[in-house]
């Protein structure tokens, strides 16, 4: 049997799909959720990354996670942002291992939230998180 595609499951696409980039920053004072940008009902969500050019300083821990209005970790809970620190050839990059909810066609028009949030000393570097959201429109 052929593999099937995500972009052939439901519709008849036979010369595939194009896929649509979602972009925004995030940064230390965003501590109460932020609205990123909404998605359209039927769109797919298939991956997420976070650039940033500096890792956050927290004393104990920094955290950023990605959901939606009234779901603050719908698709990513709690990513460890004091590891996503530049490497030797410049920007720091993280697929976060927690997403979620990934693969499967939104029920209604979703906006996606970020909130930032640290524990023990407070920072004074880090970010801002670039977040790329990539889906397959519906």
């Amino acid at each position: 049997m052929p593999a099937v595609s995500i972009a052939s499951t439901s519709r008849s696409y036979p010369d595939g799909r194009n896929v649509v980039l979602h972009t925004a920053d995030v940064a230390r004072s965003d501590t109460t959720a932020k609205d990123l940008f909404t998605l359209n009902k039927g769109d797919i969500p298939i991956r997420i990354e976070v650039y940033s050019g500096t890792a956050s300083n927290a004393g104990t821990n920094a955290r950023l996670s990605i959901g939606s209005t009234g779901s603050a970790s719908y698709f990513v809970a709690a990513m460890d942002l004091k590891g996503t620190t530049v490497t030797s050839g410049g920007i720091g990059q993280s697929i976060p291992s927690s997403a979620a909810n990934l693969g499967a066609a939104l029920a209604f028009a979703t906006t996606v939230t970020a909130t930032y949030a640290e524990a023990g000393t407070a920072s004074t570097a880090g970010g801002p998180w670039q977040v790329l959201f990539w889906v397959l429109p519906g």
